[in-house]
């Protein structure tokens, strides 16, 4: 089964012209009823964006559909991510034919009951826990959420108990497909989320970098976490605290200790200012979301999961 990678892109292909493409080299067709040099680019997806274009654009084609899945690394094109005007995030586009050895997995796209289409069962998708814990920029971690699901990521996200309070639990829902929880289950209950490949702590608090580095269990974020260091998953954490509480000795202490680890902390200079005890810290545009993601990345690529 072909893992999902952050430099993967999707294209919907009928599939004659997939055909075609396959005997003559290199893939010419933009979207629907159009061609490349018609259009002057081909439209591409990521993951998040599968769905949502073809129930779109290709609920009543009749012809059989096959979803490319493209390593961006062997396209010789020119990839522009720009806005299209009633999607919230820019598409990829790829400015040039598109060279077959580029196409790492032609799969049927299939639909469901309601005539929609369905992710393909055989295109495994990987999965990101975000935690949010009980710090103001989380209640912005749906940018996180976002920006994750236009790498290819499957996000859940999951609260501290008192992080809950921060966050908009329907929203995210809405944006995830998964419902967000904070505690434990009950016993016999079953599980309700994927099993995750990679986990993203952020804002992570002083308690919870606390508890975490002393093994703590006592909430389902903090078992998560403690579980992820076991599995030896790829994890990012992100600490929003202040001055006073980061000059704590013990803080940095278990910073270095989860770094031993292997957890990717980013937290010292240049990551985001601390502020005083009372003041208002990073505003949403500010909190540094896009690096844990960049951290992900960088961690992944070194396991070589993806």
């Amino acid at each position: 089964m072909l893992r999902q990678h952050q430099q993967w892109l999707y294209h919907i292909a009928t599939a004659p012209d997939w055909d075609q493409a396959r005997q003559e080299g290199e893939y010419r067709t933009s979207t629907r009823g159009r061609t490349l040099s018609e259009e002057g680019f081909i439209h591409a997806s990521t993951a998040a964006q599968v769905l949502p274009v073809a129930n779109a654009v290709y609920r009543d084609e009749q012809q059989d559909l096959v979803l490319l899945v493209l390593d961006s690394s062997r396209i010789t094109a020119e990839i522009r991510r720009e806005p299209v005007p009633g999607w919230a995030d820019p598409f990829p586009h790829i400015y040039g034919p598109l060279d077959v050895a580029a196409v790492v997995q032609a799969v049927p796209l299939e639909r469901d009951a309601a005539g929609g289409f369905r992710w393909p069962a055989g295109l495994a998708r990987r999965v990101l826990y975000v935690i949010a814990c009980a710090a103001p920029p989380a209640a912005d971690v749906s940018r996180l959420v976002s920006l994750a699901q236009q790498r290819g990521w499957d996000v859940c996200v999951l609260t501290t108990p008192s992080g809950r309070r921060f966050t908009d639990p329907p929203a995210l829902e809405r944006q995830t497909g998964h419902p967000v929880r904070s505690e434990y289950k009950n016993p016999g209950e079953p599980d309700v989320l994927p099993d995750p490949d990679a986990v993203i702590v952020a804002p992570a608090t002083v308690n919870t970098i606390n508890k975490w580095a002393a093994g703590i269990c006592d909430t389902l974020a903090l078992g998560i976490l403690v579980e992820a260091i076991g599995k030896r998953l790829p994890i990012v954490a992100l600490p929003s605290t202040n001055q006073a509480h980061a000059a704590h000795p013990v803080f940095p202490e278990n910073i270095g200790k989860l770094r031993s680890w292997g957890v990717s902390v980013l937290f010292g200079a240049g990551v985001h200012e601390l502020p005083e005890p009372g003041a208002d810290g990073p505003g949403p545009d500010r909190f540094p979301w896009s690096a844990t993601l960049d951290a992900l990345d960088a961690s992944t690529a070194q396991t070589g999961d993806g």
